[in-house]
């Protein structure tokens, strides 16, 4: 499971030639997964494509973790679902996966 002590993301909802995306950016602030020993923090240092995914050490000795773009988070079928969840939309209702998988994918 992962955890971090915040996380801070910017959401655009778009519409292209019939797909309807709400997209997600995110940083997260000393992002650590946990294992049957405990909590794990990953700390400062590369991961993912260069420049794609940035760390940068604060100066409480926390890292701050975040992916420069923008990933998909949830797809919707129609023009009006996707008004919907705007209109509706709460921060409780993001969804980190797409943008844990860059972080621990290999591209």
């Amino acid at each position: 499971m992962m955890r971090c002590n915040r996380a801070d993301s910017t959401h655009i909802w778009l519409s292209c030639k019939g797909e309807y995306l709400r997209c997600i950016q995110t940083r997260f602030i000393n992002l650590r997964y946990e294992d049957p020993i405990g909590d794990h923090v990953l700390g400062c240092f590369f991961l993912g494509y260069p420049e794609q995914i940035t760390t940068i050490e604060l100066e409480d000795s926390s890292c701050q973790l975040w992916n420069r773009l923008f990933v998909i988070e949830k797809t919707f079928e129609t023009e009006i679902d996707l008004k919907n969840d705007y209109q509706n939309f709460t921060p409780d209702s993001s969804d980190y996966t797409e943008i844990l998988n860059d972080i621990f994918g290999d591209g």
